[in-house]
């Protein structure tokens, strides 16, 4: 949407606003071009409009305190309930959405598609949340064991926990799977509302505390996770009241100390600077253009082979060169240009190498489908619309000519 937008502002020398509680890498990259600029308030300013964010390593006994529902945080949401409602944010719906075996610790999985087995409610039997089948009884195929345990706890079970703890509180569950659906806006009566990312109400007047939980989860891995996080975060920080007004919002769970400083301080702008420094010395995006081609490994190969005789000859080429140049015999020669003596097989010889000038061929590695292998394309920025263009053009080729089976192609993927 973003890249769509940014396209209508060239063509059309509009303006662009994005308002967002944090800033992206990719927003990071436009003020790094001086394409947009960023609209912040001073750091007194911040200060003024921000709870009170602490974690674990910030509470009397908090860093000692290993439970889930941290007993240093209760006398702290006790007091915030004298004055109005306290968002819990939990990163799950459901009420036990992954369990694993008590003995030997292996996933509760599907035996029919793999999925994960989870469990609605405290009542409810067994079921998969990919294929729906219900299991009953479960057996563990490793030691054979019928014991299970919580991996993570979803927003159901977590009122559960809360109503013990705060008994004669009134609770509200907000998210895609509870029984009200997504909670929009909520009084400023004192209660609890417990809630999944993305599906936090606002509260009139603010909410007085706000209490994370599970945040390790939140956190997740692979690049952006810092980004994603720091989003989540910053959502339930924008909804909940100043600390001259007594706002206060805890983190619980396993959340990096540096991060909620950062978060802390609202230094968003300058954190996505740095994390943008990061992907820079790695050339990963937005700093470098990448494309990913997933596909069984003879189809993948037949099309790199077509991409990268394409991009030798230039983006000019007339497409019918494409069509007339390659069949499935024709596919396995050897191409220019010039003292290149490698075949079709060097293309997924693994490691990196450059398939054209100022464009370098990554992988391959496993697929997300089983029997399927993912190669990256990456190009400097300044090429990024050659590789894109040409990918695509390539494709509709390889597609005509029927040289092999379906590929996927995805433009700055999930790294």
């Amino acid at each position: 949407t973003r890249d769509v937008l940014l396209e209508r502002v060239r063509r059309e020398e509009a303006a662009f606003l994005a308002f967002s509680p944090y800033v992206s890498e990719e927003c990071a990259q436009l003020l790094s071009e001086h394409r947009i600029s960023l609209l912040d308030g001073t750091a007194a300013a911040r200060r003024a409009a921000l709870p009170h964010i602490s974690g674990p390593h910030q509470w009397p006994g908090g860093e000692a305190d290993h439970l889930r529902l941290p007993q240093p945080a209760f006398p702290i949401l006790r007091r915030a309930l004298e004055n109005g409602p306290v968002l819990i944010l939990v990163p799950r719906s459901g009420y036990i959405p992954v369990l694993c075996c008590t003995y030997c610790g292996e996933r509760a999985l599907c035996t029919i598609c793999g999925g994960n087995l989870a469990q609605r409610t405290s009542r409810e039997p067994l079921r998969c949340q990919r294929c729906g089948v219900r299991v009953q009884p479960w057996r563990c195929p490793h030691c054979h064991n019928g014991k299970l345990r919580a991996v993570r706890i979803g927003s159901a079970r977590t009122a559960e926990e809360i109503g013990r703890a705060f008994p004669g509180v009134g609770i509200i569950l907000s998210g895609s799977h509870s029984p009200e659906g997504i909670i929009g806006r909520v009084s400023p009566r004192p209660r609890i509302v417990v809630a999944t990312p993305g599906a936090e109400p606002e509260a009139e007047g603010g909410f007085a505390a706000a209490l994370v939980l599970d945040a390790r989860y939140l956190l997740g891995e692979g690049l952006g996770a810092e980004t994603r996080f720091i989003r989540v975060l910053a959502r339930v920080a924008a909804r909940v009241r100043s600390a001259g007004e007594g706002g206060h919002m805890l983190v619980a769970g396993g959340a990096p100390p540096a991060l909620l400083n950062r978060l802390a301080q609202w230094e968003l702008g300058e954190y996505a600077a740095e994390l943008l420094e990061q992907r820079a010395e790695l050339k990963l995006p937005p700093t470098a253009s990448w494309v990913a081609i997933s596909g069984a490994s003879g189809d993948v190969r037949t099309y790199l082979a077509m991409l990268r005789a394409a991009l030798y000859r230039g983006v000019r080429e007339e497409e019918s060169h494409l069509f007339t140049q390659f069949s499935r015999e024709a596919g396995s020669k050897k191409w220019p240009p010039e003292n290149e003596k490698e075949t079709e097989a060097d293309l997924l010889a693994g490691g990196a190498f450059e398939l054209a000038s100022g464009i370098v061929l990554l992988g391959p590695v496993p697929g997300a489908r089983p029997g399927e292998i993912t190669v990256y394309a990456r190009a400097e920025l300044s090429r990024g619309m050659t590789l894109t263009r040409q990918t695509r053009k390539t494709y509709g080729a390889y597609s005509a000519q029927r040289l092999g089976g379906s590929l996927r192609l995805q433009v700055n993927p999930p790294l």
